[in-house]
């Protein structure tokens, strides 16, 4: 249920973005909105036993991007993103029952390849973009109820587990309009910090792994819409 809920905020506030009232004046934007729906897999930390390495848990994220200009507007070259959002991750056919949702927020610093190495027709297709990106940010898990740790607070605000995230990946972009883009959207995420495994029911130190190591392990395949703000 909460996972329904979060979904339909991220939709109500992306279309508040589309339904924005000014005109773009024919010129490209520097902001832009994206929303992305997908399906994720995750490795690393978990009892033995447990297991959700299958790429089919749904995720979601909403994101809003900023390119600075360079060379007289004519280029934008690197930018910055913030983007938040949530993965369900449940047991594949290998594994007990569980269910973990991991909210996350991160800051990316973007590289766009296209006007970083000033390309354009014909030695690049008109309308596509892509786009690198490496960042930073915050992850929640959330246990499920019948997780062994699931009402154990690690220190922070909410009973779960609070991790720092690293994300690195890559996203390809096609303008449909002038207004509009279409997006897949591939990241791999690094956790450290863990206290707990990600179902939830042992401590990292009982199954040998430590809250200094880059694990667990998350990767998100994701398409999506982008919508070029007009301010």
């Amino acid at each position: 249920m909460k996972s329904f809920k979060f979904t339909f905020i991220f939709t109500f506030i992306f279309l508040v973005f589309a339904n924005l009232s000014a005109q773009r004046a024919g010129q490209d934007e520097n902001w832009s909105t994206s929303l992305e729906l997908g399906v994720a897999s995750s490795s690393g930390t978990y009892t033995s036993g447990y297991s959700s390495s299958a790429l089919n848990n749904f995720s979601t994220s909403i994101g809003l991007r900023y390119l600075f200009n360079s060379e007289r507007r004519l280029y934008k070259p690197y930018g910055i993103r913030l983007k938040g959002g949530f993965t369900n991750l449940t047991g594949d056919n290998d594994s007990r029952d569980f269910e973990t949702t991991v909210y996350h927020i991160t800051l990316d610093g973007v590289l766009n390849i296209k006007d970083l190495l000033k390309l354009r027709s014909p030695d690049w297709p008109d309308g596509f973009n892509l786009f690198v990106n490496l960042g930073v940010g915050a992850s929640h898990y959330e246990l499920w109820d019948e997780a062994r740790y699931s009402d154990v607070n690690d220190g922070y605000i909410f009973d779960g587990d609070d991790l720092v995230t690293i994300n690195f990946g890559t996203t390809a972009e096609y303008e449909i309009s002038t207004d509009f883009s279409l997006h897949l959207d591939l990241t791999y995420s690094l956790f450290t910090t863990p206290d707990f495994s990600t179902d939830g029911n042992s401590t990292v130190e009982g199954i040998g792994s430590s809250r200094g190591n880059f694990d667990p392990r998350m990767f998100r395949a994701s398409i999506g819409v982008t919508y070029f703000i007009p301010f």
